[in-house]
């Protein structure tokens, strides 16, 4: 039972590590080429004092939105299409492929899904813009941590029916 109970947290934790890790080789990478094409293209570029806490907010969100797909797993006939699922929503809901302003008629209503809480608005507000756009991403946090406290007890019951744990 103390096994049981335990498991969760330790997996959390090793999982948001390397996590972590991979991003913080990651976002080097990511901000010398945005820098550099922000460059080449004699674009103007700032940061605000909020560039930090956005990127850490994101960062968190998107640890928690897969966090959240890899337990669905649990329960899904197919793995792999959840991870095409959520690649594809990533492309699109995003912004990664058309800036949501772009979208016709609801680009407004897309950046209240959670998505857009991940990087774009943190990317936003790390260029200057309404700091206000982190509640969005704050709220997202707390409704991934609630989803997660709902999946976990029943991916364990998952994993006991099958006698892995």
């Amino acid at each position: 039972m103390a096994l049981r109970l335990a498991l969760p947290y330790p997996f959390v934790l090793l999982r948001f590590q390397r996590y972590l890790a991979t991003a913080l080789l990651q976002v080097p990478w990511v901000v010398a080429v945005g820098g550099a094409v922000i460059w080449a293209l004699g674009l103007p570029a700032s940061l605000s004092l909020w560039s930090l806490p956005a990127l850490t907010l994101g960062l968190i969100l998107n640890f928690l939105l897969e966090l959240t797909f890899a337990l669905l797993t649990f329960r899904s006939i197919s793995p792999m299409a959840l991870g095409v699922l959520l690649e594809m929503l990533r492309l699109l809901g995003g912004a990664v492929v058309l800036p949501l302003e772009f979208w016709p008629g609801s680009g407004a209503l897309l950046l209240l899904q959670p998505l857009a809480a991940t990087f774009y608005l943190p990317a936003r507000v790390a260029a200057g813009g309404e700091p206000a756009w982190l509640l969005g991403t704050l709220v997202w946090i707390l409704v991934f941590l609630g989803l997660l406290a709902y999946l976990f007890p029943r991916a364990l019951a998952a994993l006991s029916e099958r006698g892995e744990v």
